[in-house]
């Protein structure tokens, strides 16, 4: 485990925990989690923004809006787990 890594607080780890039930990771993140061996955060970080990348850039070309919304829905999503990350202490 890193430093880093020791340095989550509770509510940090309950959110990871959280976000790796959802579907916002690909398996090769969120299966450690599940397991309990959590990757270095920079990895969840990066696989949450690479993900709202990839909404925004098939929001633009995509006329349907079933799939609009659902995109939408699931880039607010990520970027509600990445603020929840950022501002996770214990003090809430």
């Amino acid at each position: 485990m890193s430093s880093r890594e020791s340095k989550l607080t509770a509510n940090q780890s309950r959110i990871i925990k959280l976000l790796a039930h959802s579907t916002l990771l690909p398996s090769y993140v969120s299966d450690p989690i599940l397991a309990g061996n959590p990757p270095p955060l920079t990895e969840i970080v990066d696989a949450l923004l690479i993900h709202a990348l990839d909404c925004e850039a098939t929001l633009a070309d995509d006329p349907q809006d079933t799939l609009n919304h659902r995109r939408i829905v699931r880039s607010v999503c990520t970027a509600s787990f990445l603020a929840a990350l950022a501002i996770g202490d214990d003090s809430v």
